[in-house]
């Protein structure tokens, strides 16, 4: 039997799922299936015999692993319930507050506006969110060519690591928003290496592409500098401007389906007992799966064949 897809399911519920089908497999296997065998397997997994009993008749009608678990809430970029005027005011403030607009100087504003109208205002997150998913897509269109490295933080629970998510350390290609090299660690106390990711960098690299400026942060400079100086980029210096915070304005909280964070202390609020009833802590291999599969499905949603690039120190 191919093995089932889990595709759209959050990795936490993954191991749920899995027993979930184990279970309902194992009473389609039995040849004439009782009540107290309901009972058993039901039982087996947490759930009455009646919850398990809708499980098997939805997975022996749809075979669809995202059936058999409660799916959590959606993005908080959603709209929702908002008054169509409400976001085409928004819109237009935004736009006229500039680039980046500030979030104290515009959503007075809005809220006046909707005000007049006689409309419900949307809350300040959403205002913040549209702010920002307006700055990425201008970024997108007027950004030069660079690479930048930073760091972000999967939203993974992972076993033997409860007070801490992964760190994924990334070099990405702007404003395709390409990840081009990535190094994970699951110990907040032993980082992914600087040295390594920028020899990854400089191995990649095509012998006559555009070079792209190299930013990288005072501290990663001061990391990398061996590599840099084999490299003939002794000279390079460290950016001035936030790279973590370019990075959120890239990414906006999210690498494909997977949700990330990009400061160090929102990482360190990892818990277990964050967990819903239905979720688990996932073990090292499948993190770095899912890691790895999000990051090969948002470089194919970028839209960037990656077709060649060389580094410059700026």
């Amino acid at each position: 039997m191919p093995e089932p897809d889990f595709a759209g399911i959050d990795p936490a519920r993954v191991p749920e799922v899995k027993r979930r089908i184990g279970a309902i497999e194992a009473y389609l296997s039995l040849p004439t299936p009782s009540g107290s065998d309901a009972i058993r397997l039901a039982r087996s997994i947490g759930l009455t015999r009646y919850q398990f009993q809708r499980l098997v008749n939805a997975w022996c009608e749809h075979r669809d692993a995202k059936m058999l678990v409660v799916a959590k809430r959606g993005k908080a970029s959603r709209d929702y319930g908002i008054d169509p005027r409400a976001k085409a005011i928004a819109d237009e403030a935004i736009e006229a507050g500039g680039f980046p607009a500030q979030l104290t100087k515009v959503a007075p504003i809005i809220e006046k506006r909707c005000d007049e109208a006689g409309i419900k205002p949307p809350s300040r997150a959403t205002i913040y969110n549209w702010i920002r998913q307006r700055h990425s897509e201008e970024l997108d269109a007027y950004g030069a060519p660079r690479i930048i490295v930073g760091r972000m933080w999967p939203r993974l629970v992972v076993k033997g690591h409860p007070d801490t998510f992964p760190l994924l350390l990334v070099a990405v290609a702007l404003p395709e928003k390409a990840i081009l090299a990535h190094r994970v660690s699951f110990d907040h106390e032993q980082p992914p290496s600087v040295i390594d990711l920028v020899d990854d960098l400089f191995r990649a690299r095509s012998a006559g592409a555009e070079p792209r400026p190299l930013l990288l942060s005072p501290n990663d400079v001061k990391a990398a500098r061996p590599s840099l100086g084999r490299h003939g980029l002794q000279d390079l210096k460290s950016h001035p401007r936030s790279l973590q915070r370019v990075m959120s304005e890239t990414f906006g909280g999210m690498l494909s389906d997977l949700r990330v964070v990009f400061q160090i202390r929102s990482a360190l609020t990892s818990s277990v007992a964050n967990l819903s009833r239905q979720d688990e802590a996932i073990s090292e291999s499948f993190a770095l799966d899912t890691i790895n599969e999000a990051i090969s499905d948002h470089n194919q949603r970028s839209g960037c064949s990656q077709s060649g690039f060389d580094l410059s120190a700026g």
